[in-house]
């Protein structure tokens, strides 16, 4: 059984926000260090990182809006394994 690690919880919640690929995770990855850092940030330094306000607000707004906890169980409960960049 894969056991899951707080920072799954933060990839999983980011791979749901249209926009933000491989690319753009790499250099929020290479600057926050960690997902759960990404997912803390605010707009200003997110729009630093990645160079754009749109997809920076939108990550603010989708994770406002995004409970986790019910994506894991749908992700569970349809047998949905994913990776991250990290895998």
């Amino acid at each position: 059984m894969y056991i899951l690690k707080e920072t799954d919880f933060y990839w999983l919640g980011l791979s749901t926000i249209s926009g933000l690929g491989s690319i753009r995770m790499n250099k929020l990855i290479n600057h926050f260090g960690d997902p759960l850092s990404i997912w803390k940030a605010d707009k200003i330094e997110l729009e630093k990182v990645i160079g754009s306000s749109v997809l920076a607000e939108r990550i603010v707004r989708e994770r406002e809006k995004l409970d986790i906890e019910k994506l894991l169980e749908r992700t569970a409960k349809n047998g949905i394994k994913y990776l991250t960049l990290l895998d």
